[in-house]
C-alpha cells in the first residue's frame, strides 16, 4: 500500500514538471520586455491619433498667421514703391529756389511756419535792412488799417469764398479777421505793406517770374521767398539776407 502511494506522488510530480515547464529568469526577463514594447507601441499610437486633430489646427493658424505677415510684407512693399514713383515737389521747389537766390547772393532765413509767416519776414527785413522794429502784430495791425482806409483800391482784387467778386462787407469782415487772428496774409497784404512801408517788396519763388510790389519806390527792397511745398500747409514766406 505504501510503495503504491510512492508511485502516485512520483507520477504526480513528473506530470506537474511536465505540464509546467520552470522558466529561467531570463525567459522572464524577455516576455516581460516583449509586453513592456507592445504596451508602449500601443500608447504611441493611442498619443497619435489623438493629437493628429491639435496638430492639424496648429498647422492652420501657424499657416493663417504667416500668410497675413506676407500680405503685410507685400503691402509694405508696394507703399514704399509707390512713394519711391511719387514726384518730390518739396525738393523740386528747394532745390530750383537755393539755386536762383544763391545767383543773386542771398540766402534763406527760416521763419515759423505759424501764420505769422509774412509778417514776421518783413519785420526781419525792416531790422536788417531798414533799422525799424517793428512785430508781426504791429504790421498786420497798419496793413489792415490801409486795406480799411483804401477799399476801393482793393476790393476788385479780392474774392469771397465762393471765388465771385467780395461784397464790401464780406471785405471788412476779411480785414477784422486778418487783424486779429493767425491768418496766413497774401499777395493783398504784400501790396498793402508795400503801400504803408513804402518800400518795394520782391518775392523769389520756384517757378515764374519775381513777383514785385511798389516797384515804383527807388528804396531798398523787401526781400521775401515764397514756399509752396516746404510744410505741407499752403503757402510760407521766409525772409531773403546776404549770404
Amino acid at each position: 500500500m505504501k510503495e503504491e502511494l510512492n508511485k502516485k506522488h512520483e507520477q504526480e510530480r513528473y506530470d506537474f514538471h511536465v505540464n509546467n515547464e520552470e522558466v529561467s529568469d531570463e525567459d522572464l526577463n524577455a516576455k516581460f520586455d516583449n509586453l513592456n514594447v507592445k504596451s508602449e507601441e500601443s500608447s504611441t499610437t493611442e498619443k497619435e491619433e489623438n493629437s493628429q486633430p491639435v496638430q492639424s489646427s496648429l498647422t492652420k493658424k501657424i499657416k493663417k498667421k504667416a500668410k497675413k505677415a506676407l500680405q503685410a510684407q507685400r503691402l509694405q512693399e508696394e507703399a514704399e514703391l509707390e512713394a519711391a514713383n511719387q514726384i518730390d515737389y518739396l525738393k523740386i521747389e528747394t532745390e530750383a529756389i537755393q539755386k536762383l537766390i544763391k545767383s543773386k547772393g542771398l540766402a534763406i532765413k527760416e521763419i515759423p511756419p505759424d501764420g505769422h509767416c509774412l509778417f514776421n519776414s518783413v519785420a526781419d527785413q525792416l531790422k536788417i535792412n531798414h533799422n525799424q522794429s517793428k512785430s508781426a502784430i504791429e504790421l498786420r495791425r497798419i496793413c489792415c488799417e490801409e486795406l480799411e482806409k483804401n477799399i476801393d483800391n482793393y476790393l476788385p482784387y479780392f474774392t469771397s469764398k465762393t471765388g465771385d467778386i467780395a461784397t464790401q462787407e464780406e471785405y471788412l469782415e476779411y480785414c477784422n479777421t486778418m487783424k486779429n487772428t493767425a491768418s496766413w496774409g497774401g499777395d493783398l497784404e504784400l501790396s498793402a505793406l508795400s503801400s504803408t512801408l513804402k518800400l518795394p517788396i520782391q518775392i523769389y519763388q520756384s517757378s515764374g517770374p519775381l513777383v514785385k510790389f511798389g516797384d515804383e519806390s527807388k528804396a531798398k527792397p523787401i526781400l521775401l521767398s515764397y514756399h509752396k511745398h516746404q510744410y505741407g500747409l499752403g503757402a510760407h514766406y521766409n525772409s531773403l539776407r546776404n549770404e
